[in-house]
């Protein structure tokens, strides 16, 4: 098993082997502690590919569901492509 901080830092790429960028925290249900998304800080490149404004100060952070976490080692492997991800994952609100 894996704990939500041990994720935090860990690369995401995508089954197109692009890396998205890195996770930088967790969003979970608090009525059954499942987590539901995680929250992962994009690189320049991914904010770009994925049609997200590149913020002024700091990075773009986006929610990316954890259902579509194929897998957790070294790195995070999603189960979908960088042209998916664009309807899946949402702008994480401040």
């Amino acid at each position: 098993m894996t704990s939500a901080s041990e994720l935090n830092g860990k690369q995401v790429i995508t089954t197109n082997a692009f890396n998205i960028g890195e996770v930088d925290g967790v969003e979970f249900d608090q009525k059954t502690w499942q987590i539901t998304d995680i929250h992962v800080k994009l690189t320049s490149e991914a904010a770009e590919e994925l049609d997200f404004k590149k913020r002024m100060l700091g990075h773009t952070i986006v929610l990316v569901p954890i259902s579509t976490v194929k897998a957790v080692g070294h790195v995070i492997t999603l189960a979908n492509s960088t042209e998916e991800l664009k309807n899946i994952a949402k702008p994480k609100k401040d």
